[in-house]
């Protein structure tokens, strides 16, 4: 027979494998209690709940930047308050979740944070913006990031700047992404080649439709971590019918065939593009590379994952010559070829002496 002592362990165990250290003292209040949960889907301001209910904060995650270029410096990532004996509020971002002795206790507290402290409906942004996903410890949020400089390009703008073949290409994109969800596109090339403007113009143009995500490389595992699930659930009760595009800037790590070292990663790529996973999440992956094509796995090559691929090449010199003259610009060099950096960015200066390497083109003779 286990001792008391072991029984206990054994109790602290199961409770710390179902929840967190944010959260444990909700279960260990409620171990072998009644407990009723009630959670609650609003945008809060967390804020104003922390300053209205000080009394009540029994514990705090904040966020802390030392030089904001505006508002206040501290911002708050979660909070868990005990407002009654038999009462704990989860408070975040997007929702609250209430842990109450009766059911209706914990529907009593829900209704009443969620009304008093919900940030207020904003009304149709203006703006094009995308949403930069930031990971906790265990949780994710979604802000939103407005675009500062919105366009949209048209067909004569995509072939000035992109070259043969881009209106084909970008209406394919823009059709798959209105009629898929579960897949992912490429796009290949070297820096400064007009990748990030692509996704940027493609932003704008599907802003009514769709939602943009940005997430760090380094954290793509969180797309298909357990914990995740309710804020992609969240996600879609937010915004019911707008497609949800996730961007992975970058992506190599991700793509690359599998081996040793990133054999995990590819494979729950592959899931989340096209997989089980998929059929829930139901995101479209739009990822950034600069490794060619045949170095990449063929498995997320195979027709149905991968919707649409396009190598972003440097324009040639009557190709740059063109869109410089139509917009007004003014080449740097005579090169061979150009990115659209190139052309559309002014020319570092150098302090004479120092060695200027030549990358990616040749000098003008």
């Amino acid at each position: 027979m286990l001792s008391k002592k072991s029984m206990a362990l054994a109790r602290l165990d199961r409770i710390t494998s179902e929840t967190n250290y944010f959260t444990l003292p909700v279960f260990a209040h409620f171990d072998g209690r009644p407990v009723h949960v009630r959670t609650m889907w609003a945008e809060l301001d967390l804020s104003k709940l922390r300053e209205g209910l000080t009394p009540f904060v029994f514990r705090s995650e904040m966020d802390f930047d030392p030089s904001p270029d505006e508002g206040e410096p501290d911002s708050v990532r979660r909070l868990l308050l005990r407002p009654d004996k038999d009462v704990f509020i989860q408070a975040e971002p997007h929702g609250l979740t209430v842990y109450a002795s009766t059911p209706e206790l914990a529907l009593k507290y829900a209704r009443e944070i969620s009304t008093r402290y919900a940030q207020p409906e904003s009304s149709d942004q203006e703006a094009p913006y995308f949403y930069l996903l930031r990971i906790g410890q265990d949780s994710m949020n979604a802000e939103s990031v407005e675009i500062k400089r919105p366009f949209v390009l048209n067909d004569d703008d995509l072939g000035l700047n992109y070259g043969s073949g881009i209106v084909e290409f970008e209406r394919h994109l823009v059709a798959a992404l209105r009629t898929q969800d579960s897949s992912a596109s490429i796009l290949r090339g070297e820096a400064g080649t007009g990748k990030t403007s692509f996704i940027r113009h493609l932003i704008n143009k599907l802003q009514p439709s769709h939602r943009f995500y940005y997430l760090p490389v380094c954290a793509t595992q969180y797309l298909s971590r357990p914990e995740m699930v309710q804020f992609w659930a969240h996600q879609s009760r937010r915004a019911p019918g707008m497609k949800k595009v996730v961007i992975l800037e970058d992506a190599e790590d991700l793509l690359m065939e599998r081996r040793t070292d990133n054999q995990a990663k590819v494979s729950a790529l592959l899931n989340i593009a096209d997989g089980l996973l998929g059929e829930f999440l139901q995101v479209h992956l739009l990822c950034t590379v600069n490794a060619p094509l045949e170095r990449l796995d063929p498995a997320i090559l195979r027709p149905g994952r991968l919707v649409a691929y396009r190598d972003f090449g440097r324009l040639n010199r009557q190709q740059a010559r063109r869109l410089a003259q139509v917009k007004g610009l003014r080449l740097s060099q005579d090169q061979t070829d150009y990115t659209l950096a190139e052309i559309y960015s002014d020319k570092p200066w150098i302090e004479d002496g120092c060695n200027q390497p030549s990358i990616g083109f040749s000098k003008a003779a």
